[in-house]
């Protein structure tokens, strides 16, 4: 059983690439999950249990990673938002980290 997917890219035409800033403006029990797509715009993925501990929730997944530098110095960086909405469509809970330099 498929439980989860997600997609990165950092090519211009299907770059991943999202404004982490605003992940704040996401606030539990008040945002829906349509407000959530005109803030980031379409997720690059879904989780479900036990990608995501609520077994009665669904997730979306904004995803970038990026390598860049040369094989003596390469720089990684990675940011992931991970939203959990209830059966209504409502932000049950919002993960976001970031690592790495850009």
């Amino acid at each position: 059983m498929l439980v989860g997917h997600h997609f990165t890219s950092s090519f211009p035409n299907d770059k991943t690439d999202f404004d982490g800033a605003k992940a704040p403006q996401i606030r539990k029990g008040e945002t829906t999950e349509s407000a959530v797509v005109s803030l980031l715009g379409p997720p690059h993925g879904a989780y479900r249990y036990p990608l995501i501990a609520d077994k009665d929730a669904r997730a979306s997944v904004y995803l970038f990673e990026q390598a860049k530098g040369t094989a003596f110095s390469l720089k990684f960086y990675r940011q992931i938002l991970v939203v959990q909405y209830d059966g209504a469509g409502v932000v049950k809970d919002v993960e976001y980290s970031a690592a790495g330099e850009r």
